[in-house]
């Protein structure tokens, strides 16, 4: 990375104790445009994990067009438990100690696990406290703060119009009538599944940290949304038709496409073999860095088609890069033409993916192809820079 930030945030606790957390953020690639990337709130973040999520998150912006380059950040702070307040409290020592090293043309960072509208709306007026210029420095803003509408949505959005060319590519077909499992129940999984639903698909199952849901005939999404966002419950709350078991069982349900959409390496080799068994035609990471190391593996040898995080979960940063677009020229779009930016920005990912595939003659291996052509744009930036004396 060309830069890697490491701060302690001091915090007072709900019981007035005093709290050190370890803050990070690791400025990986500016060559394409500003610093661009999710800020974490999660037990497991260390600076390895984010260097590699970094570099990830450097490819994805490349392939996505936009003019971006790629970073990611956060603490160690668990807000699982923890009040709203300590959390807000939390959030403004955090920014606060990062302040500095952020700006709306240098550094731009969104929401990530942990990290809630609500958080950045917290972390924004911090900023604006400081000087009104940085206002704009953080995306996934409330609306009445300069978001985007559809940016909580964007992810799993853009996950399902990327899984759409991957289906009529390889298999001429789409999501009507499939049944669809996503595993997740945060933003990402619930519009993936609002999504789903909307082209004519099932969402027979669905899972969070504890168990899973499943109806063979279609759980009620909208019945979930609002029991996850309105209600903050769980999905072992959830009063519509459907069977609720305990365990991580989600990928042993039959279905015709699976996403992955909770957290990374949540998809194991054992899961991808029964997928397999089931005859998916498809799996997507709406999460990154979904599947483990060996169930990667399991899927490139068996010619398994998987929409690799880098390319089917670009929706986000897409739709962080049009509020920022929006910020600059004081402008709103409306949903409809956030929606079909993003459809359109989701199809060109998905053939530039395959046109790297075919150059290297590995039509299926879709981790390859998004590597490629990530990389080609990076190289491109880097000559036409080298070339003019940058």
């Amino acid at each position: 990375p060309e830069r890697v930030i490491e701060f302690k945030v001091k915090h007072i606790d709900d019981d007035g104790d005093l709290q050190i957390h370890r803050g990070f953020r690791v400025q990986h690639s500016s060559l394409l445009g500003p610093y661009k990337g999710g800020l974490r709130f999660h037990p497991s973040v260390d600076e390895d994990t984010l260097r590699s999520l970094a570099f990830n998150q450097t490819l994805k912006n490349a392939l996505s067009t936009m003019d971006l380059g790629g970073a990611k950040g956060g603490s160690d702070f668990n807000p699982k438990g923890k009040s709203q307040a300590e959390i807000a409290r939390f959030s403004q020592a955090f920014i606060l100690a990062l302040a500095r090293d952020l700006g709306p043309t240098y550094d731009v960072p969104a929401g990530d696990l942990g990290v809630s509208q609500n958080e950045i709306g917290v972390m924004v007026q911090v900023l604006e406290q400081i000087d009104p210029a940085l206002r704009y420095t953080l995306t996934g803003k409330p609306i009445n703060m300069g978001g985007s509408i559809l940016r909580p949505e964007a992810t799993g959005y853009g996950l399902v119009y990327f899984m759409i060319s991957l289906l009529n590519h390889f298999h001429q077909t789409d999501f009507k009538d499939k049944r669809v499992i996503i595993s997740g129940a945060g933003n990402v999984a619930l519009g993936a599944a609002q999504k789903v639903v909307e082209l004519g698909g099932r969402v027979v199952g669905m899972s969070d940290s504890r168990g899973f849901l499943s109806y063979e005939a279609g759980l009620d999404v909208k019945r979930i949304k609002a029991l996850k966002l309105a209600q903050k419950g769980a999905l072992a709350d959830y009063d519509g038709q459907g069977t609720y078991q305990q365990g991580h069982g989600l990928y042993g349900l039959p279905c015709d496409v699976a996403l992955a959409c909770a957290t990374q390496n949540e998809v194991t080799l054992a899961d991808v073999q029964l997928l397999r068994q089931n005859q998916v035609l498809a799996l997507g990471e709406g999460a990154n860095m979904a599947l483990t190391k060996a169930a990667r593996d399991y899927v490139r040898d068996e010619g398994m088609l998987l929409g690799v995080d880098i390319a089917a979960n670009a929706g986000g940063v897409i739709v962080s890069g049009f509020e920022m677009i929006q910020n600059a020229k004081q402008a709103r779009w409306s949903a409809a033409q956030v929606d079909a930016q993003l459809h359109m920005k989701m199809q060109d990912i998905f053939k530039q993916v395959m046109d790297a595939c075919e150059r290297v003659q590995q039509p299926r291996n879709l981790v390859v192809g998004a590597s490629l052509a990530g990389f080609n744009r990076l190289i491109k930036a880097w000559q036409s820079q080298h070339d003019a004396g940058k």
